[in-house]
Order: structure tokens, then sequence, then C-alpha cells
């Protein structure tokens, strides 16, 4: 299991943060998102669909818990789990559906009660207000040989646009 620390600022850097991360990542890919409330999960989701085209409207599912986009060879499904709290809810709404090979999942809030239901991340970012809020510090690790490779060039592009 790969892990990395970068400090970014909260605009600009996270966004670039989602976009390099949707550049390097791969179909089938799980990244799990944790972090408190207005720490920048959703601004790193916005990146990384922005970078994909998408250009309308992107915000935290939180009321209905899941967003799809369709691009031209994938999905990308974004998923908040905050306002859960059983596993039998989430088991309701077809989930297993949602993980197959042509589907990025980006999961914000994954909680312990639902690792009988969801599959284990290949990608796991925590981020942390850092330095007064006004920046924040994000650990990425691998949970997978999947995520190691999207690790590794993750930090080959972030060096470049750095």
């Amino acid at each position: 299991m790969k892990s990395c620390e970068l400090i970014v600022s909260y605009v600009h850097e996270t966004l670039l943060l989602g976009a390099i991360l949707a550049t390097v990542c791969k179909i089938g890919c799980i990244i799990y998102l944790h972090g408190h409330i207005g720490v920048g999960k959703s601004v790193i989701c916005k990146g990384f669909l922005r970078k994909l085209g998408y250009t309308g409207h992107i915000n935290s599912p939180t009321y209905n818990l899941i967003q799809s986009y369709l691009f031209t060879n994938k999905y990308v499904c974004h998923f908040d789990f905050y306002r859960l709290t059983s596993s039998e809810e989430v088991e309701c709404i077809g989930i297993e559906e949602y993980f197959n090979n042509n589907t990025i999942c980006l999961i914000e809030w994954p909680k312990k009660m639902l690792e009988s239901v969801i599959p284990k991340a290949d990608v796991m970012l925590t981020i942390n207000y850092f330095d007064l809020k006004e920046s924040r510090k994000i650990t990425m690790r691998s949970g997978s040989a999947l995520g190691d490779e999207i690790l590794d060039a993750f930090l080959k592009c972030w060096k470049l646009y750095t």
C-alpha cells in the first residue's frame, strides 16, 4: 500500500488534484473521500468531472445519494453517504449495480457500516483543514494494485503541474 501527503490551496489546487486524478484514473476504480463537512471532498469531485468534460452543475448528492455521469466510454458515479444510518438503506437502492468494470466510483462519506455492502477502495483520500483553514492537507493511500498504479501516475503528473 502506497501513500503520500500533499498540502493544497483550498480551491485552485484542490480542483487541479481532482483533474489530475481523473487523468490517471482507470475505469472500474473506486475512490473513497474522507473529511469533515466543507473540507473539499466535492471540490475534488468537481475537478474530476470537469476534466472529463462535464459542463453542467456539480454538487454533492447529499439528498439523492448518487449522481451518475455518462461519458463517451465510461460512467462516473458520485456517491454521498453522509445521511445514511444503516447498510440496509444503501442495499435498497441496488448499490451493487454501480460497481462494475464500466464505472468509476467517487464515494464521499464511506462509512464503516457499509464495508459489507460496498467494495474496498482502490484509492483513499483523507482531507483535513491545514494552516487556519486556508489550505488542505490531503493524504492519499492506495488500497489495491490498481490503486498503486493510479497513485504512481498521479504523483508523476502532480509534480509537472506544481
